[in-house]
């Protein structure tokens, strides 16, 4: 089961994003399992710091096959611009492009992690 099945009890209204119809649903979707991923993080990363729980999020969204189609939406958010520089790959267009090319030809593989990798996850 992946952790983006499970029904999530959030909505996404306070982000204030505009997304046309054919975007909104996989938008939804994609900040539902962001979420539900970051709240298991924050529960059982209790004792990692920024760095493990960032490397947590990484293998997880990995795993999970959601890093890739999480990129765009967090490009598009307030936070991403006022904390990351112009020429990040989260803020410039061509650099988001390039990372999503390359990271979404993982999605043909089955990612395994280890227990101690994941916190149990």
């Amino acid at each position: 089961m992946s952790l983006c099945d499970e029904p999530a009890t959030q909505n996404n209204k306070s982000c204030g994003m505009a997304y046309n119809c054919r975007q909104d649903q996989e938008h939804r979707a994609i900040w539902r399992c962001y979420c539900h991923l970051m709240d298991e993080i924050n529960t059982v990363g209790r004792s990692l710091g920024k760095d493990g729980k960032f490397q947590l999020f990484i293998c997880l969204s990995l795993r999970e096959h959601w890093l890739h189609r999480m990129l765009v939406p967090m490009s598009m958010t307030r936070v991403t611009a006022e904390m990351y520089e112009e020429q990040s790959f989260l803020r410039k267009r061509g650099l988001l492009t390039f990372l999503r090319q390359i990271l979404e030809p993982l999605d043909e593989f089955d990612i395994v992690l280890e227990n101690s990798l994941t916190q149990g996850i």
